[in-house]
């Protein structure tokens, strides 16, 4: 207990700092400190010293419902309902909802609709997603919907369209529009202008 109690005293002021900066709101990093704190108790026996900092500085758990950060807006868990980051969305599972990133929305799956300045990007995408520049999903990814954006790189199956200057897919089964297509299915590739569908 006196432990935990000199964790608490001793990295109490940067939790709450970091739950201020994210929120905006002195009660609401009041609440997500305390809830901190109490996910690093139930957690105790699991805690290193040497992680002890990092750990309470990731505020986890969900966020769900409106979420606007002036830089960002994130959890560990996931982040569900209207989110908009000035710079970013992102989170450790999914970002599920309205999702609008100034500069990208990432998370290992993006569900809804992703609004990006200039990047969006997941594993699993199922979503219709509007980026700037340029939209990827990783490799033995899968994306379900629609994609605008001047770069489209779908490492993995696509299910859906996509239209930009360059659209990319390992495996296609949708259509592409854009300047150059090309699509890798089966290793048999297609390169065409304009309009592709498999």
């Amino acid at each position: 207990m006196d432990e935990f109690r000199d964790i608490y005293e001793r990295h109490y002021a940067a939790v709450y700092r970091l739950a201020l900066f994210l929120t905006g709101d002195a009660n609401h990093a009041e609440d997500l400190t305390a809830d901190t704190f109490v996910r690093a108790w139930t957690a105790r026996d699991r805690l290193r010293v040497q992680t002890v900092r990092a750990y309470l500085l990731t505020i986890g758990g969900t966020s769900t419902g409106i979420s606007i950060g002036g830089i960002g807006v994130g959890a560990a868990g996931e982040v569900k309902g209207v989110s908009i980051g000035g710079i970013g969305v992102g989170s450790g599972k999914a970002v599920t909802g309205l999702s609008i990133g100034g500069i990208g929305v990432g998370a290992p799956a993006l569900n809804g609709l992703v609004i990006s300045a200039i990047a969006a990007g997941a594993q699993d995408v199922h979503a219709i997603v509007i980026a700037g520049a340029f939209f990827k999903v990783e490799p033995r990814g899968r994306f379900d919907g629609g994609s605008l954006s001047l770069v489209n790189n779908v490492r993995g199956e696509q299910h859906g369209l996509t239209i930009g200057l360059f659209n990319y897919a390992r495996e296609l089964h949708g259509a592409q529009v854009g300047l150059i297509n090309i699509s890798d299915n089966s290793g048999s590739r297609r390169v065409l202008p304009l309009i592709s569908v498999r």
